[in-house]
């Protein structure tokens, strides 16, 4: 191979342009826009050419460019004010450091994830996993968390988008060029870039640390197409969620103990380890590997410091949506990494299964991340319910309401995602509270102070944009696809923009129902015409020759159904003088799994639906889904649609998103939209129906929900936005449920209120608690683990011998029952157990429904026995019963629900 010398090449700004330099080496402009829109001043073509990267902008500009702005007056105070605002935000004191810099300046949070979007100029994510991420450390910076992020640095990223002229997703992957990105190597105090080497399988792999700066939260990303790696192994960081199961877990030895190398590569000490989903999980392990190394903790010590300061976040409402690796994959990566842990075999795969003793079980990456986690959370009330019932094995004997996975529902980082005009009106009407105070949620009650006309203005401008973008879109769309020019002509006249437009864009995958909207084609285009109901007039058994006499008579035959013996449904428009169209549009977008060939025909099939003739320009798809086409879409739509199959949807953020713009959500009732319908926000689809609920299985679910969603767009959507309009035109029903859904939903789903509950509930809990369990040189977490290791021995002893209740037959309202129970704890004492009386009502089975538990205090001891006593509420009538639980208790086992350890009488 010939040698290559390297050498870098740097954009040659004059003296005054310099700061922009340093502008672009952090993303803060990317929710900032004015300093979006002085990137745009720089050069608007080259700014849409590179596809909004700024630091690629600057390498491509021209000398005299740049030497003109340099004596630009009104450029120099654009950018001074940039630059000024910057550093402000830098060095201000925000919610962290007001409300815990004093008792926890020293804490640190890494936050891993295997992918991250904070904007389209820095492309290493794939979808809403990643948007939430960027999410999440944009509101970091913004609320002055000391929070640093850490993942993989793709070389291609996820892939690109086209479809064929049949309509079939075709993936293209171009290289990102890193130099050219807003992110930039490692450096040691030499100017030596930083690696780290991981161990593999016979060799050791090298990787490059980068950084990209995001607010004031580091992004650290590790990056291995390095010269030093063979071949196959610089593919580790190619593509995200590419390859197959061995490059999966490649990837993610990477993340998690690469992970955590890095961080002490370039110095930074984290407190509390946050994983966003279990592809990160093996950081746990090389944590206690480090504990037990450096320590010299034994395993059980270092993994009780490891648990007290993690938190594991789940994503995923399906099994096979967890990573699950095979015995055999786990022995080829960990058989040298096992001994220098101190287990057996056995134990170390128990570590991710649910069933320890299940010898033909995989190793599941979500239960490594729940057993060696303090907490664990869904994203969403519903699915942290559906996670429960996922992972109750590992809780055996817990009640399914018990099984300790909570909920924190996602948000989204509104200042990304509104547009600049809206900024506008948000600034003048609310204040500059909703921008300096992230920690402030109040602000949105002053929704109500924008007036109609100019919030209505705003929106309409904003839909405009979208159509426009639609149809340059759509045309280069067609122009790659080789289309006949008049084809491409017509993409000029798609969508109108004084329509009622719905969004629906999202990750093609089957349960996401993207053709659930075309069930009945017949009924859709009667609905997209835009004729009100009482113009349209359905006959059920009409011959060809009456149909074809209507229209020979200039009736407009919307649609025509052969139902037998030579008679059609027919549904034939009679214009009625006066009532105009109310039509209505539909812009979609998303991409499905390179892998995934079901919803690749989905897409496919919607492609051929939208180009009848009757649906050609009301309904387009845009391709290649990313950041940028988001934006206009939620910024632009007056209805934002979503409609999987319940309970399928963990979150979803694509709704807030569009809801933060004043777009109202259309929804099946699941993942977030649980929790944010109501009457005055927005519309759902069934009243929270799931697959059981329908004995026809996924078909007939598909026709009653789909009829379902023709009724609300029918006889509430479409009415709505276009009756009830003011002598200025504008829909006054419509801005009420505007403002509505702003005011509620912008005060809750948001990644600030986010990002407090994670601290306030997860971070500073663990901070206090490994702070805790390492004073006295460790002393307290190797007292916790040696009192584990006694509960392990002493747990089988346990056993409850009897229990007595005082309070006869006669029952009532008001009093106490009174319980005591006699146990034998073995070699434990009585502070070792926590003994609780759980009861409520009983159902037809007799089971307790949704119990709730009352404490029981120790009273003596008798005869070698420990006797117990507690009291039940009594506060309504009916059949009731109770049960006895015993589990371990610690001072330092902070309230956890350890696995495995709970007896019931």
């Amino acid at each position: 191979m010939r040698k290559i010398v390297q050498y870098m090449i740097h954009p040659s700004l004059p003296e005054r342009l310099r700061p922009l330099a340093g502008l672009a080496n952090n993303l803060w402009w990317a929710w900032h826009p004015d300093a979006v829109n002085l990137w745009r001043r720089l050069d608007p073509q080259l700014w849409s050419d590179t596809y909004h990267n700024p630091v690629k902008m600057l390498g491509l500009i021209s000398q005299s460019r740049l030497d003109q702005l340099a004596e630009d007056d009104g450029f120099l105070t654009h950018m001074d004010r940039v630059i000024y605002d910057l550093n402000d935000y830098m060095e201000s004191a925000f919610w962290f450091q007001k409300a815990y810099q004093d008792k926890f300046g020293e804490t640190r949070i890494a936050y891993f994830s295997a992918e991250f979007g904070i904007t389209e100029a820095v492309p290493i994510y794939s979808g809403g996993l990643g948007i939430l991420a960027g999410d999440h450390l944009k509101s970091a910076s913004d609320l002055g968390l000391p929070l640093v992020g850490v993942g993989l640095l793709y070389q291609q990223g996820y892939f690109q988008q086209y479809l064929n002229p049949d309509g079939w997703q075709q993936e293209f992957y171009p290289d990102n060029d890193f130099y050219n990105m807003s992110v930039f190597p490692e450096r040691d105090e030499k100017g030596n870039e930083i690696k780290i080497k991981v161990e593999y399988p016979g060799r050791i792999v090298t990787a490059k640390v980068w950084r990209a700066q995001v607010g004031r939260t580091p992004l650290i990303l590790l990056d291995t197409n390095l010269i030093e790696n063979n071949e196959a192994d610089r593919m580790i960081t190619q593509q995200l969620y590419g390859g197959d199961i061995t490059m999966r877990i490649e990837q993610e030895v990477l993340l998690g103990i690469g992970g955590v190398r890095a961080l002490r590569a370039v110095g930074i000490g984290a407190t509390v380890y946050h994983m966003n989903e279990g592809h990160s999980a093996f950081l746990a392990l090389e944590r206690i590997r480090l504990l037990m190394e450096e320590e010299k903790l034994s395993f059980r010590e270092a993994k009780e410091e490891v648990i007290a300061s993690s938190v594991f976040t789940t994503h995923t409402p399906v099994p096979a949506g967890n990573d699950v690796f095979s015995p055999q994959l786990i022995h080829k990566y960990f058989g040298d990494y096992q001994p220098r842990l101190g287990l057996d075999w056995k134990t170390f795969l128990g570590l991710g299964r649910q069933d320890p003793n299940d010898d033909h079980e995989g190793f599941c990456m979500t239960v490594l991340a729940i057993r060696l986690s303090s907490f664990t959370n869904g994203v969403s009330k519903l699915h942290s319910e559906v996670s429960k019932k996922m992972w109750r094995k590992i809780y055996t004997g817990m009640d399914l309401h018990d099984v300790p996975v909570r909920a924190l529902t996602n948000g989204i980082h509104i200042r990304s995602w509104i547009s600049d005009d809206l900024w506008g009106l948000f600034d003048r009407y609310l204040g500059g509270r909703w921008v300096h105070e992230p920690a402030n949620d109040s602000v949105w009650q002053r929704i109500d102070d924008i007036p109609d006309a100019e919030l209505w203005r705003t929106h309409e401008r904003r839909r405009e944009r979208l159509v426009g973008f639609a149809r340059r879109e759509l045309r280069r769309q067609l122009e790659k696809r080789g289309a006949p020019i008049s084809e491409q002509r017509l993409a000029d006249e798609a969508l109108r923009p004084d329509a009622l437009t719905i969004g629906f864009a999202r990750r093609f995958a089957t349960y996401k129902r993207g053709n659930l909207l075309f069930t009945d084609l017949a009924r859709l285009k009667s609905i997209l015409c835009g004729l009100p109901p009482a113009q349209q007039k359905v006959y059920e058994r009409i011959s060809l020759d009456q149909i074809n006499q209507w229209a020979m008579q200039g009736k407009k035959v919307i649609s025509s159904t052969e139902i037998g013996a030579g008679m059609y449904r027919a549904v034939i428009e009679e214009v009625e003088p006066g009532r105009k169209p109310r039509p209505l549009q539909i812009v979609m977008a998303g991409k499905a799994h390179p892998r995934d060939h079901e919803g690749k025909t989905l897409i496919k099939n919607i492609i051929h639906w939208i180009r009848d003739e009757e649906l050609r320009g009301r309904i387009v798809f845009l391709e290649n889904y990313d950041i940028n086409v988001a934006r206009y879409m939620v910024q632009g739509v007056d209805v934002w649609l979503n409609n999987p199959r319940r309970p399928m949807e963990a979150s979803g953020t694509s709704g807030m998103k569009a809801s933060a713009n004043g777009a109202l959500n259309l929804s099946i009732l699941d993942g977030w939209w649980v929790e944010g319908y109501n009457v005055n926000t927005g519309w759902a689809i069934g009243r929270g129906e799931e697959a059981s609920d329908f004995p026809g299985g996924d078909k007939e679910q598909d026709l009653v929900e789909s009829k379902a969603l023709y009724d609300v767009l029918e006889k509430e959507v479409v009415p709505t936005f276009y009756d009830n309009r003011g002598t200025d035109d504008t829909p006054r029903g419509w801005l009420r449920l505007m403002k509505s859904s702003m005011s509620q939903l912008n005060a809750v789903f948001n990644t600030n209120r986010m990002v407090r509950n994670y601290t306030v509930f997860f971070y500073i809990p663990c901070a206090t608690r490994v702070r805790a369990l390492r004073d006295d040189t460790r002393g307290r977490v190797r007292q916790l683990a040696a009192w584990k290791e006694k509960l392990e021995r002493q747990w089988g002893a346990v056993t409850l011998e009897g229990i007595t209740q005082s309070g006869g037959d006669d029952l009532r309202v008001g009093q106490m029952y009174e319980v005591n129970v006699t146990l034998r704890l073995g070699e434990l004492a009585p502070e070792d157990v926590k003994v609780e009386i759980y009861f409520g009502m009983l159902d037809t089975r007799d089971a307790i429904v949704r119990g709730s538990a009352a404490p029981m205090s120790f009273q003596e001891m008798r005869d070698g026995r420990a006797v117990f006593r507690g009291s039940i509420p009594l506060t309504e009538s009916g059949r009731h019963g109770f049960s006895v639980r015993i589990m371990p208790s610690h001072t330092d086992l902070f309230d956890r629900v350890e696995p495995g350890y709970i007896k019931w009488s």
